[in-house]
């Protein structure tokens, strides 16, 4: 259930920050990757890990991804720059061996914690890069 919440709180935040503008958040619409994940400064180890916004009516869009491990979906209620996880929203339960936990640990924190999010393009190439200051780390993802 803990987890299940933790999970819950990272996509509502990390929603509320991906989407502070309207233009942003049409952007954000599609699949992304992970691309690379630094924690002060140093590049961490990458796991398998995303996630996917899909538009569903003017309001709701449905979300899923990985954070390294485990798996979340659900549907999301968007107003104006307040998201909300619906009842159906939910995450496994997983657990892996030592380094791929900390993994997880370390995303799911840089998501809680988003104090700055954008999307840019460099060569073609479209990223998504979600920062916590708090933390001091940098999840980079690229457009699927």
């Amino acid at each position: 259930m803990k987890l299940k919440l933790t999970f819950l709180s990272v996509i509502a935040m990390t929603l509320f920050a991906l989407t502070s503008c309207s233009t942003e958040a049409k952007k954000i619409e599609g699949s992304w990757n992970i691309y690379s994940f630094t924690i002060d400064g140093t590049g961490q180890q990458l796991a398998p890990s995303g996630i996917t916004f899909e538009k569903k009516s003017e309001t709701l869009y449905s979300v899923k991804g990985n954070s390294g491990i485990n798996t979340f979906f659900g549907d999301i209620t968007v107003k104006g720059s307040k998201f909300t996880p619906n009842e159906n929203f939910a995450s496994t339960r997983m657990s892996g061996d030592p380094a791929s936990m900390k993994y997880e640990d370390d995303f799911i924190k840089c998501l809680l914690g988003a104090t700055k999010t954008s999307i840019y393009t460099e060569n073609d190439t479209e990223f998504l890069e979600i920062t916590n200051s708090k933390e001091k780390s940098v999840l980079v993802f690229v457009r699927k």
